[in-house]
This record gives C-alpha cells, structure tokens and sequence, in this order.
C-alpha cells in the first residue's frame, strides 16, 4: 500500500506569500524571466496543481503521481517519492507535447501531432470547425450560428444526440488516454489525476480515455488509479502553497 502524503507543516514564515511562483520553482533560486514566456507560465500552474493534488487533493495517499491538466492546452505535473520533479530548467511535464501523431495538425509550439494539438479545448473547437466546414453536422450549426465554434459548443451538439460530434469527442478521449498510457509506462505513478474544464465532458471524455490508458499501460504500470482532482477553484492558491511548503522542508 502506498505511504500516506507528509501532513501539512505550520506554514510559520509569512513572506513566503511573496514569493513569486516562478522562484519557488527554480532550484538555482533566482527569479526567471517569464514576462514574455506565456507557456512556460501555464506549465508552472500546472506543476502546483500536481503538488497541491498531492498535499491536499486527490493525490493523498500516493508517493508518485502524475497530474494533467485538461483545458485550452494540456499541461502536466509530475511528483516523484512525494517531492514535485521539475527537471534540467523546470519544464518537466509537458506533456501536451509529446508526439502521438507525426502527420498530424501544427501545434502551437511548432511541432506536429502533439497531444495538445488532437486534445484540447482549442482541438476540439478545431474539430468542430472542421464538422461545420463539411456540413456534417446540422445540430452543431444551429448552436454556433454565427459565432466561432468552442468545445463547448461540440460537447452541447453531442449531449443533444449529435452522434458525429460524440465520436469527436470520443476519439479524443481515446487519444488522451494513448499519451496518457504511455507516461504511465515511463513514470510508474501510483495514480494519474486530472483537472481542467475538459473534465465537464464527462464520461463521453473520460470512459474511452480510461479504457486506451489501461490498454496502452504495461504490466503492473496498469493498476495506476485514475482520480479526479478536488481542488477546484483552490488549485492555484493550494498549489502555490504546496510549492511554499515543499521548500520550506528543504531549508
């Protein structure tokens, strides 16, 4: 059975809430210029959310764990022997770049076929552009009318009976549930937990990722839960005092 997360010490240095997320997370301790770095702003969110699911959410109880986060982009934390893993300068657990399709759409970044580029809130918008375009879906027509095309839009379109617009959804799910299998295979986490907006599509979303992680998902590596992140609204907030905490141990 896996060890219990470390409770959460009395937090007895007050300015450390004037610590800059970014210090917190560099371990030469100097401030990074991130001011014109938007994307590697968003993957420090999203390594405070892993830390803050393991001290106070859904990753309790585990010693390794993997987060995602599921919303306009895919972003990832990852905590290993319970202390968060922030590699060479930081950027460990971006994971919505790794490659699942080499001929697949530009993303953002520059690369092709990245899991953010086929599963994201941007994604699915440019999946329902793409159902628009061929007329393949009258439903979602009449709910975009004359605005641009969002998930949110796709997934209405599905929970209405649409069935082209639940098999995009789907194949998404399917897809994430690949890249996810595979970082199961490299990390061996004791669970993967999730948050983000994506996460109100539900089962549609959820069930063929679940079944694709454990089919991709070796040996043992298999038995890693899938749990739903708990912090909410209180995932920045929380994870920047994870962050604080972890540092505080280290000194």
């Amino acid at each position: 059975m896996s060890e219990r997360a470390p409770e959460v010490p009395a937090l007895r240095n007050p300015t450390v809430l004037g610590v800059g997320l970014a210090s917190l997370l560099s371990d030469t301790g100097h401030e990074m210029a991130t001011a014109a770095l938007p994307g590697f702003l968003s993957q420090i969110g999203a390594s405070a959310a892993a830390l803050g699911e393991y001290w106070f959410g859904a990753g309790r109880g585990t010693r390794h764990l993997l987060h995602a986060t599921l919303g306009t982009g895919i972003g990832g934390g990852i905590v290993i022997d319970g202390r968060l893993y922030r590699g060479a300068q930081g950027l460990a657990g971006e994971i919505g770049h790794i490659i699942i399709d080499p001929a697949g759409p530009r993303c953002t970044c520059g690369s092709r076929g990245c899991l953010e580029a086929l599963v994201s809130g941007v994604a699915f918008a440019a999946r329902a552009r793409k159902l628009l375009e061929a007329g393949k879906s009258a439903v979602l027509k009449e709910l975009v009318g004359y605005e641009e095309p969002t998930a949110v839009h796709l997934f209405e379109a599905a929970k209405r009976g649409d069935r082209t617009c639940e098999a995009e959804i789907r194949n998404g799910g399917h897809i994430l549930g690949l890249g996810l299998g595979s970082l199961v295979n490299v990390l061996n986490p004791d669970a993967v937990t999730l948050s983000g907006g994506l996460l109100a599509m539900g089962e549609m979303l959820l069930g063929p990722m679940r079944e694709a992680m454990q089919s991709m998902a070796y040996g043992p590596a298999s038995g890693a839960l899938v749990r739903i992140g708990e912090l909410g609204e209180n995932t920045g907030l929380l994870g920047a005092a994870a962050v604080a905490f972890e540092r505080l141990e280290a000194d």
